[in-house]
């Protein structure tokens, strides 16, 4: 009888977050050029790489999107009682246990630095956001770790994603962040323009986060549609503060580098001037201009669009509400001293 022989290897995750991880090392492959994506620019023309990417995997395809830090499921239902769950590249701890509590139920996004996984937190009992940081030996990149939790850690508002947690585990520094359950904004644009009313509220209340912040000496530096996220109940919050910074303190960055998103930063930014709170609200303007056209503003590669709007401004429809129209004109004002404060933005949105 001939001998029969058979291959070993490691089995292959069966799971829904084993799926979920194996179409999500991508994290959605790099956004075109033009498409709003997070970079250093070294002026003038030397582009840096995308700090985040959202995946949408296998096994929430048949549901709502994987999208910003939510995900296909809602409200705070306990995981299946899987024990052979794996998270490609996380280190596994006893009882698949992150840091002795959180248990990972798929990858949310993925950067250059970081990624994002969806988990379950046993002590309380809820889905939460976990942030893996990739930091290695770089001392810079540690410090922007500290300063992104000392930054969240240090604010307090509904429209803004709030921590929980903080440390290091083995030589894995995260943060554990509040879960949003739904889609970002950037995902709502792709059906199409939002009607003046919802606009108005969604403005008032980024307007209000921002004024809040900007009170505490932090300037956001990358509001743009993928960095808000919204919940179930459509309410819109701000996420991603890893480029935020506190006037007046040590830069992280080149003095040479731009740093942001091409397609909504402010004249400021692409000139490489010192960036302050009327930097949030030009880009604020032109996040609420691209919700009421359904298309963004400032358009193509990179370079080109971080440039133009030193060429032109914004083109606000001549259809829109007179007060509407005058806001979003002082908002992406070229001048920063012509441009309102958040909380005035706030009050004229808000209709206070």
């Amino acid at each position: 009888m001939a001998a029969t022989t058979t291959r070993s290897g490691p089995a292959k995750p069966h799971t829904a977050a084993g799926r979920a991880s194996k179409h999500a090392t991508t994290a959605a492959g790099s956004p075109a050029a033009g498409s709003g994506r997070s970079s250093m620019i070294r002026r003038p023309y030397a582009l840096g790489r995308a700090r985040m990417r959202r995946p949408r995997p296998a096994a929430c395809r048949s549901g709502t999107r994987f999208a910003g830090l939510g995900s296909g499921r809602s409200g705070n239902t306990a995981p299946p009682h899987h024990r052979d769950r794996r998270v490609r590249g996380v280190p596994q701890y006893e009882d698949d246990l992150f840091a002795g509590r959180y248990r990972f139920d798929g990858l949310l996004g993925s950067g250059g630095t970081a990624d994002v996984h969806r988990a379950w937190d046993t002590r309380l009992d809820r889905f939460v956001a976990v942030k893996l940081f990739t930091l290695g030996d770089d001392p810079t990149a540690r410090r922007r770790f500290q300063h992104e939790v000392r930054t969240l850690a240090g604010l307090d508002h509904p429209a803004l994603v709030s921590v929980q947690d903080a440390g290091t585990a083995g030589r894995t520094p995260f943060v554990v962040l509040r879960l949003v359950d739904g889609p970002t904004l950037r995902d709502r644009l792709a059906d199409g323009p939002l009607p003046p009313d919802e606009v108005r509220a969604l403005g008032a209340r980024l307007a209000d986060a921002l004024a809040h912040i900007h009170e505490r000496d932090v300037v956001h530096r990358d509001v743009k549609p993928s960095n808000v996220l919204l919940d179930a109940g459509g309410n819109a919050h701000l996420a991603d503060f890893g480029l935020a910074r506190a006037p007046g303190t040590t830069r992280l960055t080149r003095r040479d580098q731009v740093v942001g998103s091409a397609a909504y930063l402010a004249p400021e930014q692409v000139r490489g001037a010192e960036v302050g709170p009327p930097a949030d609200v030009y880009s604020l303007g032109l996040v609420l201009l691209e919700c009421l056209t359904g298309r963004r503003e400032y358009g193509g590669g990179a370079v080109a669009a971080a440039f133009a709007r030193l060429d032109r401004p914004p083109a606000v429809p001549p259809d829109l509400p007179a007060d509407l129209t005058r806001l979003l004109l002082l908002m992406t004002a070229l001048s920063v001293r012509r441009r309102p404060g958040a909380a005035e933005c706030a009050r004229a949105l808000g209709g206070r």
